[in-house]
């Protein structure tokens, strides 16, 4: 299998009042088709950022500033509006942080899904319809029916999630993009999305890339996992490797920070401090400032090196450190 979406060097570039400066800087990895890779990092460290920077939804004062975004044997952030509008929503979708900010205030849940596949899809109105309906009662709604002629207003926090993953999924993406994707969900709900998005990928092939806090989340879905921090990616390593054997400080501290489910106990670390503000203009480790570990080297402009098979980081002090990526 070859990539389906491959990122290189991408920096975005953000102009504020302080003049501008980069959120993401040199940012380089790939997807495979039907392959599930995860992104985790604090708030601030660039995640989303990522995202929209590749689907072309920044804001005014945002901007690609060097690198490429091939999906398809396309560069996305060549594209003009239109030819991305024939890309988003059918070859790629995304599930959204903030589902009430994402869905239409002044359309029904129905109207919303059914534009979305009479826009990409060669399916009259009652197709659409039928096709909504019978999503969203996959995605757990009591009443998919009821639900269709709602606003995303009428509906609570976890209802208004679902119909963004329905949307998402409507058009069957070659990649879905899922922000958070479960943050207003309970567990069992969550359970339930996790594993029709499983089940969606392994009928399709489709792509995922998921972005999350949750680590135990990333742990169980993902195939490979990239640890991002100061609009850095700082780790990548397959899933199984980066758990067990965590080379940057960083992430050893992140997989430190939560309870583990072995029944072991262990005393959870806290991380210092807090992700720098202007970090595009360090020149140094961009952890350095909060690493227990840090050193003279630190100082020094940081590259990725190989520590293992498929496993690297960007970090001068990794043990077993070979030739730089």
């Amino acid at each position: 299998m070859g990539a389906l979406l491959e990122i290189r060097d991408l920096t975005t570039t953000v102009k504020g009042e302080m003049g501008s400066y980069d959120v993401l800087s040199g940012v380089s990895f790939s997807i495979e088709q039907g392959e599930t890779v995860g992104i985790v990092g604090e708030s601030g460290c660039g995640k989303s950022m990522t995202a929209l920077s590749v689907m072309g939804l920044l804001g005014k004062n945002a901007a690609v500033r060097t690198g490429q975004a091939l999906f398809d044997g396309k560069d996305l952030v060549r594209l003009d509006e239109r030819e991305l509008d024939s890309v988003r929503g059918r070859m790629i979708g995304m599930i959204y942080q903030d589902a009430l900010s994402a869905l239409n205030p002044v359309f029904t849940v129905g109207n919303q899904l059914t534009e979305t596949m009479r826009a990409h899809l060669d399916v009259s109105r009652a197709e659409a319809r039928a096709r909504a309906t019978e999503l969203l009662g996959r995605m757990g709604l009591a009443d998919p029916a009821a639900t269709m002629k709602k606003y995303p207003h009428m509906l609570s926090g976890g209802q208004r999630q679902r119909v963004m993953i329905a949307m998402a999924l409507c058009c069957s993406p070659k990649l879905l993009i899922a922000d958070e994707p479960t943050t207003a969900l309970d567990v069992t709900v969550q359970a339930q999305i996790m594993r029709l998005l499983r089940e969606e990928r392994e009928a399709s092939g489709m792509s995922l890339w998921l972005i999350s806090h949750d680590i135990g989340l990333i742990a169980q879905t993902c195939d490979r996992v990239l640890v991002m921090y100061a609009g850095q990616i700082i780790e990548q390593a397959t899933a199984e490797e980066l758990f067990a054997h965590p080379a940057h400080p960083y992430t050893e501290m992140l997989l430190r920070s939560v309870p583990r489910v072995d029944g072991a106990r262990e005393a959870l670390c806290s991380i210092a401090g807090q992700v720098p503000a202007r970090y595009g203009e360090m020149v140094g480790c961009r952890f350095a400032p909060r690493c227990p570990y840090a050193c003279q080297a630190c100082q020094r402009s940081q590259e990725m090196y190989t520590v293992g098979e498929s496993h690297a980081v960007r970090c001068h002090c990794a043990a077993g450190k070979e030739a730089a990526v």
